[in-house]
């Protein structure tokens, strides 16, 4: 981060410091991206995300006297964010929601959304953590008879292969 822009947040705390609304405004214009990353790094939930944003922008003003004119900024408000998720996650006892799919080859398989699972074990369900588009794609897959694509997990900069390709011929033969 450069200092010109370390200079606009400690600007606008320094407005929030003095009571000014305009801080809160331009904290959220020029770090709200920033703090819906952090805090969506942490409870791994968008909605959930939205909502510790929020609650920072409370602890934020209401606590804008432990932060001292001239330190870093920038640190306080993401720490403030990140303990706000943490304590997010903790009150709801870290319990992660999951997306419930069958195969999506007959009319009976149904997506279900946030479904919470306690005790699901290999082979119970398929079951992914938060996938999006992806349990369709393996389903359309194994119904077409393609090849499952490549699974990989991103963590930063590294790229980790998890899964190469499946031939779904071999599967879809099994029984």
């Amino acid at each position: 981060m450069d200092l010109q822009a370390r200079e606009k947040i400690e600007y606008a705390l320094e407005q929030i410091r003095k009571g000014q609304d305009e801080g809160v405004e331009t904290l959220y214009v020029l770090m709200g991206r920033t703090m819906l990353f952090v805090a969506n790094g942490v409870v791994r939930d968008r909605h959930a995300a939205e909502d510790v944003v929020q609650e920072s922008f409370v602890k934020i003003v209401k606590g804008i006297h432990g932060n001292r004119a001239g330190s870093n900024g920038y640190a306080w408000v993401c720490r403030i964010v990140r303990n706000t998720a943490l304590n997010d996650l903790r009150k709801s006892g870290g319990a992660e929601e999951w997306t419930v799919c069958g195969s999506l080859c007959t009319t009976a398989d149904v997506l279900v959304k946030n479904l919470p699972l306690t005790g699901a074990k290999e082979g119970d369900v398929l079951v992914f953590s938060k996938a999006g588009a992806y349990s369709v794609t393996e389903g359309i897959s194994l119904f077409l008879s393609r090849p499952l694509p490549r699974v990989y997990q991103r963590e930063g900069e590294t790229l980790t292969l998890l899964r190469d390709f499946i031939k779904t011929s071999q599967i879809n033969q099994k029984e």
